[in-house]
C-alpha cells in the first residue's frame, strides 16, 4: 500500500510549504517564530484561516489592513481569513498565536447554531481581569497541541470551544461591511468555509459528477458577484 500523502492544511508565515497537520489548528508561542525574524513579522495574509494573537506581557505593534495601533495589555487581536496583517513585538514579548482552518470553524459554527461573528472582522479585544484564565487557557492549548497525550484531540476542542465562547461573549455582532474590499473579503472568506465543508453522501457511480456540477455552478454564480463590488 502507497504511503499515505498528508495534505497541508494552511501555510504559516515563513513557510515554504503548507503546515500538514490533522488538527486543522496550529498553536505557537510568540517567541517561537517572530525571534526568528527579529521580532518582526512582516505584512501577509492567509486565504484560509483565523487567527488569535494573545498578548500575555509586553509591547506589540499591530498593523491591520494599514491601520497600526500599539498594544501594551493583554488582549487578544482577531485576525479573519485574507486580511492584511503584520506584528512588530518588542523582545521578550509573552504571549501565543493560535491559527485556526476554516473548515474546523464551520464545525464550531453548527455546534453554536450560528455563525462565529466574532471571527469575521479583525479587532482588538482587551482581556482584562480574565487575563489570568486566558494565559491557563492558551499554555494548555499550546502544551496539548505539542505532546501526543490520551484524548489528544478531544480536550484540545474543548480547550478551543472555551476560547471561542469567552471571545464571542465579549463581542457585539459585527457591523455590516462598508466598504467593497471588505464585502469581497467577506464573500470570499464565506465561500471558503462552504468549499471546506463536507459534501452529503452521495452514489458512487454520480457523486463525484454531481459534485463538480454542484462547485461549478456555484462559482458562476458566486464570481460575479465579486468581481462586480
Amino acid at each position: 500500500m502507497p504511503p499515505m500523502q498528508v495534505v497541508p492544511v494552511f501555510k504559516l508565515y515563513g513557510e515554504e510549504r503548507g503546515w500538514p497537520t490533522p488538527d486543522l489548528l496550529h498553536c505557537e508561542s510568540i517567541l517561537q517564530r517572530s525571534s526568528l525574524y527579529e521580532w518582526h513579522i512582516r505584512v501577509h495574509q492567509h486565504a484560509e484561516m483565523v487567527q488569535l494573537l494573545y498578548l500575555h506581557q509586553g509591547r506589540a505593534e499591530i498593523e491591520i489592513e494599514g491601520a497600526t495601533a500599539v498594544m501594551t495589555a493583554s488582549c487578544i487581536q482577531v485576525v479573519p481569513a485574507l486580511c492584511i496583517h503584520g506584528f512588530h513585538f518588542s523582545p521578550g514579548t509573552q504571549g501565543y498565536v493560535l491559527s485556526l482552518a476554516l473548515p474546523l470553524l464551520s464545525r464550531f459554527e453548527n455546534q453554536f447554531g450560528r455563525p462565529l461573528d466574532v471571527l469575521s472582522v479583525p479587532q482588538c479585544v482587551p482581556v482584562g481581569r480574565s487575563r489570568g484564565h486566558m494565559h491557563t487557557l492558551f499554555s494548555a492549548l499550546r502544551e496539548e497541541y505539542c505532546e501526543e497525550h490520551d484524548a489528544r484531540e478531544m480536550m484540545l476542542y474543548s480547550l478551543l470551544g472555551t476560547l471561542l465562547v469567552w471571545l464571542n461573549r465579549q463581542c457585539r455582532p459585527a457591523p455590516p461591511a462598508e466598504d467593497k474590499a471588505e464585502r469581497k473579503r467577506s464573500m470570499m472568506r464565506h465561500f471558503s468555509r462552504l468549499i471546506g465543508e463536507p459534501l452529503p453522501a452521495a452514489s458512487p457511480a454520480g457523486g463525484v459528477c454531481e459534485a463538480n456540477w454542484v462547485v461549478g455552478h456555484a462559482l458562476k454564480l458566486f464570481m460575479p458577484r465579486v468581481l462586480w463590488l
